[in-house]
């Protein structure tokens, strides 16, 4: 990490990982723009489905319809439930399981489907990109970061129509039958790298950087003060599950400590932080010598 004049500590790994995982998900966005028509109205000596216009037409309304009601009605519920990581994963599996199963579809209904499915994952994926950005940026640097974070995406964005329709092209035209797999099949690559980034982000991504500085400094003030109770932090936390010292005298345990930071003072409500305690028993008492937030 690095801490700039403002003394704002940006994170620049996880940034890093953040603005290329936003580079691939547009890149791969616009590609999926161009690559999917052009398969449609493809002939069927190439491995296309032939479709008219109107048919195409028909299928891209009926999407954009049932894309716009997931994402009113489920996508904020799922990631919410899952949280950002796991719902970035969870739907990149779902994209690349599509962009491999489409080039052997060869029904209106069953690619109409596939589609839903295809858009319904990359709006997952870009909502919790963005999110993933303002998670990993200090307040006061959002708006810097997200300038540089949106022009990485654009250049993704502007090389992706260009990049799928030449592929697909090329694919076509060097095998008749098996091309059209080509095309797909690269813009999966390139959810199989996103995946990668997303793997390689810091857990804290799903509450955010300054949640996380919050959290530490609350967690570097804990306290126990006696064999199995901890006493609250300044910022009146309260500890749900009391440490349990070892009765038998050992000098040092390991012992997980649940914290409840209160929304407001006396609220039972707030977000939890499991803390990992290190303790060192003193006649009785016990004094924190070193911890970490889980």
């Amino acid at each position: 990490e690095d801490t700039e004049k403002s003394g704002v500590a940006l994170p620049l790994a996880t940034l890093s990982l953040v603005v290329v995982l936003r580079s691939l998900v547009g890149l791969l966005n616009f590609g999926w723009f161009d690559v999917f028509p052009l398969w449609c109205i493809a002939s069927r000596d190439v491995g296309g489905l032939d479709m008219t216009q109107t048919d195409l037409g028909t299928l891209l309304s009926l999407s954009s319809v049932c894309t716009l009601v997931f994402t009113l009605r489920a996508m904020s519920r799922i990631c919410k439930f899952l949280g950002l990581r796991k719902s970035q994963v969870a739907f990149s599996f779902l994209l690349i399981g599509v962009l491999s199963i489409l080039p052997f579809v060869s029904t209106w209904w069953m690619a109409a489907m596939m589609h839903v499915l295809a858009m319904c994952s990359q709006n997952v994926q870009i909502s919790a990109s963005m999110a993933m950005t303002n998670n990993a940026t200090p307040e006061r640097r959002r708006g810097e970061v997200n300038g540089i974070a949106v022009t990485c995406e654009s250049i993704g964005k502007g090389l992706g129509p260009v990049g799928g329709a030449n592929l697909f092209a090329w694919s076509v035209a060097q095998d008749t039958h098996g091309g059209r797999h080509v095309a797909f099949w690269a813009l999966g690559g390139l959810d199989v790298l996103g995946l990668v980034c997303v793997f390689l982000m810091p857990r804290w991504i799903e509450r955010g950087i300054d949640n996380r500085e919050a959290e530490e400094a609350s967690v570097a003030k804990v306290k126990t003060v006696g064999p199995q109770t901890v006493g609250a932090t300044e910022e009146e936390a309260e500890i749900l599950v009391p440490a349990h010292l070892d009765q038998k005298g050992a000098e040092l345990g390991s012992h997980i400590v649940r914290v409840l930071h209160p929304e407001e003072p006396g609220s039972d409500h707030g977000w939890v932080t499991d803390v990992v305690v290190e303790a060192e028993r003193l006649h009785g008492d016990a004094q924190v010598t070193h911890q970490h937030a889980q």
